[in-house]
């Protein structure tokens, strides 16, 4: 598994646009850039994949049409992916084998990645 910051240009308040936004991304650009990863989006800062993904910072451009003020508009947005961490399961996999018992702290940490 890895962690990807996303930062998206111009700053997006809502919680749905940023969806929209993610969402668009992935549905235009999984089987060209992605490595045809899904993406998990938090809903603020980061996405996480499953597996790598085959570039450690990338730009996308995504343009949505914006139809809730009567006229069509095209909405233009920068999507900035880069690589953030890979979470060490080593310390999980330990703990839940019963090696580990001291290591809550550790694991608590893990946890707060999700």
């Amino acid at each position: 598994m890895t962690i990807r910051e996303v930062t998206i240009t111009p700053e997006v308040i809502s919680k749905k646009l940023h969806r929209e936004i993610i969402n668009k991304l992935v549905e235009l650009y999984r089987e060209s850039h992605l490595g045809k990863r899904q993406l998990a989006y938090d809903g603020r800062k980061s996405v996480y994949t499953a597996g790598p993904l085959p570039f450690s910072s990338k730009d996308f451009v995504i343009k949505l049409v914006d139809q809730d003020r009567g006229a069509r508009k095209d909405r233009e947005f920068k999507v900035s992916i880069k690589f953030a961490a890979k979470p060490d399961i080593h310390n999980l996999q330990e703990f839940m084998r019963g090696r580990q018992l001291d290591t809550h702290k550790k694991l608590y940490k893990f946890l707060m990645w999700f």
